[in-house]
């Protein structure tokens, strides 16, 4: 969708993939403004889809042996950096100063983040509370929702943990993203000036990560981690 960027009377876009025979009639309800959309991406729309790793291991690639072709088929390389994780932690990796991040401008390269959506209304959020792990590890993680616009519509919460990135890990080369997704809930139909207040329930088991080196299972390390709401992986 990178040409969008070329026509500035296009103020919004309606990704509507194959959904069926009343698909037709949903859109032009949404394009009426009958219906207020609500969906949020769940993939990062890059300008160019070779901008990631993952495509560079796609189609039929020759597999060799002995100089002779034996067969062809896709290559997973990239490990746990794929869709987002890979354009968030090379974005975090730039901004720290850390890894090797190489010449990186995420806004070139991402046009929409994954988890990104608009609709006609607008709305702010208020009131972040988070509550201590209980005896099952499950964390609450609340925030108030108001619609300040002039639609009624529905939002969507996420939430997204930023976990520690130690010593252990960079000698052990276990892989972390820089932000995952670990809950999301949608609210109700909202009226203009009203609230509804959401609570995502996350467990510490959303925070573990995968030590094939020297554990050689989930681990979950001591440290600092952040959890936040937001309205994409990358806002």
């Amino acid at each position: 969708l990178g040409w969008v960027k070329n026509y500035p009377n296009i103020t919004s876009v309606l990704w509507a993939p194959g959904a069926g025979g009343d698909t037709c009639r949903s859109i032009a309800d949404v394009l009426s403004g009958k219906i207020n959309p609500s969906g949020h991406l769940v993939d990062t729309f890059a300008y160019d889809a070779f901008s990631s790793p993952a495509m560079q291991n796609m189609g039929d690639i020759d597999l060799m042996n002995g100089g002779s072709v034996v067969g062809n088929g896709v290559f997973y390389d990239e490990g746990i950096y794929v869709g987002y994780k890979y354009y968030e932690t090379r974005y975090f990796d730039k901004v720290m100063g850390q890894g090797n991040a190489g010449d990186y401008d995420y806004d070139t390269v991402v046009q929409y983040p994954f988890g990104y959506g608009i609709s006609y209304t607008d709305f702010e959020w208020s009131d972040f509370t988070m509550t201590q792990p209980d005896a099952s590890g499950d964390i609450k993680v609340s925030v108030t929702v108001k619609n300040v616009g002039q639609k009624k519509g529905r939002d969507v919460v996420q939430v997204y943990v930023n976990a520690p990135y130690t010593e252990y890990d960079k000698t052990n080369h276990v892989e972390k993203s820089a932000v995952s997704l670990v809950g999301f809930a949608k609210t109700g139909e909202i009226e203009p000036t009203k609230s509804e207040t959401v609570t995502v329930t996350l467990n510490v088991k959303d925070f573990i990560s995968y030590d094939d080196v020297k554990a050689k299972t989930y681990i979950l390390e001591a440290g600092d981690y952040s959890v936040s709401i937001s309205y994409d992986a990358h806002t």
